[in-house]
């Protein structure tokens, strides 16, 4: 619903400003012991935030080429740029008007600048809590935005674990790890324990670690807003991309099929570029049969492309996700199933060399990537 993500947006945006304010309000007054004071102690330095994707300096982006990590993290940086860049803009209106009414200049927010504001956009991603009650909102809230995450899958397996021991009668409690649910209405926030936990003072102060699941998210998402990623979770959603260029395969000898291609490729209003820069989606087919058309149609031969399209229009195509026909003057939607061996063959091995390209972009394979994973990643921090 737009209005409520709206809501989570500006509600965002007023949350980072007051952090800002408040801030700067401590650093000006050391002597405040408000709660709010109090609270923004706990909250991480910006020094403490360079794990987040946000911060990442230019070297470690050059390692995402082709990722679609890289490209998010940059939109991020420039939304955040634009935010920055816009309350600035009232800041200076202002403190101009301060300055004509008082005939001195106002420096109280000489301390705002852009790692400030990434700052507290960072502190709102990865440490709010989403308000149902109040009309979708984003909220802080004190000490419970320190618990860690624990997966729908990993606390399943917490509880079956505990309620063997408990079977067993055992004194080594080696499960340390209690998944509590929450929620938040009209009255607060609820932090409730799992059923048949003593949820009297001694008793919760006695547990180890209490954790609670951020949301069912994919490790993309994990990584831009909390800073880390799940190894194989079954509760974890896919929304990984990968990105291929996909060039026609023009010949001299066939300047007629040649021309009826680049048709196709620049009716999707590229600015008449002859590469077309492909998302493949983890778990999701339609993007990669996209993607096998494209390859058939660029490296078509003859009177192929005429034969694609007459199959087209006499299978009536129609695209599941809504009502409207597939368009068949676009590549991507004209030959999703393989047309002929020969065809099919040319358009593999254009997969093929497409793909090796993409992959030569990085300088460790996924097995090498994978082993670094699981060292524990010093040697890439």
């Amino acid at each position: 619903d737009e209005a409520v993500k709206q809501e989570k947006f500006l509600s965002s945006i007023y949350i980072a400003i007051f952090l800002v304010k408040k801030r700067y309000n401590n650093n000006d007054n050391d002597n405040d012991s408000s709660v709010c004071s109090s609270y923004l102690e706990t909250l991480p330095s910006l020094e403490a935030l360079q794990h987040l994707p946000v911060f990442w300096s230019d070297d470690d982006l050059n390692e995402l080429q082709g990722s679609s990590l890289k490209s998010k993290i940059q939109d991020q940086r420039q939304e955040w740029a634009e935010e920055y860049n816009m309350i600035l803009s009232a800041i200076k209106e202002e403190e101009e008007a301060y300055t004509t009414k008082n005939n001195q200049k106002d420096h109280k927010y000489d301390f705002f600048d852009l790692n400030t504001w990434y700052w507290a956009r960072s502190i709102v991603t990865s440490r709010a809590f989403h308000d149902t009650a109040i009309a979708g909102s984003e909220c802080l809230i004190p000490y419970i935005d320190m618990l860690n995450h624990i997966t729908l899958g990993q606390g399943l397996m917490a509880d079956a674990q505990r309620q063997e021991e408990e079977e067993e009668a055992s004194d080594n409690n080696d499960n340390d790890v209690i998944m509590c649910h929450w929620n938040i209405d009209a009255k607060g926030f609820h932090l409730n324990l799992p059923k048949g936990h003593d949820d009297s003072k001694a008793a919760v102060s006695a547990m180890k670690n209490i954790e609670i699941c951020y949301g069912t998210y994919s490790n993309l998402h994990f990584l831009m807003s909390y800073g880390f990623s799940i190894f194989d979770d079954t509760h974890q959603l896919l929304e990984e991309q990968v990105q291929l260029q996909i060039n026609p395969c023009l010949m001299e000898s066939d300047t007629s099929n040649n021309k009826d291609i680049l048709n196709l490729w620049r009716a999707d209003d590229l600015d008449n570029d002859d590469t077309r820069d492909v998302q493949i989606s983890i778990g999701d087919p339609g993007p990669m049969e996209s993607v096998l058309s494209l390859c058939r149609v660029a490296s078509s031969r003859g009177n192929e492309l005429t034969q694609m399209k007459e199959l087209f229009i006499q299978k009536a195509e129609t695209i599941s996700q809504n009502e409207d026909e597939l368009m068949p003057q676009l590549g991507a939607t004209l030959c999703r199933k393989p047309f002929s061996f020969a065809n099919e063959i040319r358009a593999m091995e254009m997969l093929r060399e497409q793909t090796t390209k993409s992959l030569a972009q990085y300088d460790t394979t996924f097995d090498e990537d994978d082993e670094l994973l699981f060292d524990g990643g010093s040697s890439i921090l």
